[in-house]
């Protein structure tokens, strides 16, 4: 599977989770994103590659659900 949509999926479930458990959108949200910028700060000092791509695509995984949620 393309390591972007693996990025996508895991910060789509990481807030689905969140908001499964009653937490409040704008934290998941941050979470999501601290989550994103948290993995590839560990890619670059365990590789030396710090992808912003990969980290748009965890974050926006995030924001498609967030967003779905939203307009219920």
């Amino acid at each position: 599977m393309n390591d972007k949509i693996l990025h996508l999926l895991f910060g789509f479930i990481i807030a689905w989770r969140l908001i499964d458990i009653n937490i409040h959108w704008i934290i998941a949200l941050v979470v999501v994103i601290i989550f994103g910028v948290a993995k590839e700060v560990y890619d670059y000092k365990s590789y030396g590659l710090f992808d912003y791509k990969d980290m748009i695509a965890t974050i926006s995984g995030g924001i498609i659900l967030l967003l779905t949620q939203l307009m219920n």
